[in-house]
């Protein structure tokens, strides 16, 4: 399972986020908050999409963000 993990603040806080794709899915990263599943990420094109739970602190900024980090560690692993 490729797994990815981002030390984010949030306010004052600091959380890790984790990116994992579970085993058997082809490219969905089930997104985790301090270990609580906050949802799911996926690229459709050139845009990711977030899946998030109503409950979720995760705003649209972040999954930009996140989709730029994974982004960026794909073209990496193609050089």
């Amino acid at each position: 399972m490729e797994e990815i993990k981002i030390e984010a603040a949030f306010g004052e806080e600091t959380k890790l986020i984790t990116l994992s794709i579970p085993s058997g899915t082809s490219g969905h990263y089930a997104i985790m908050v301090d270990k609580y599943y906050n949802g799911t990420l996926e690229k459709r094109g050139t845009e990711w999409i977030g899946h998030l739970n109503q409950l979720s602190e995760l705003t649209s900024d972040d999954i930009y963000i996140m989709g730029e980090i994974l982004d960026s560690k794909e073209k990496a692993s193609h050089k």
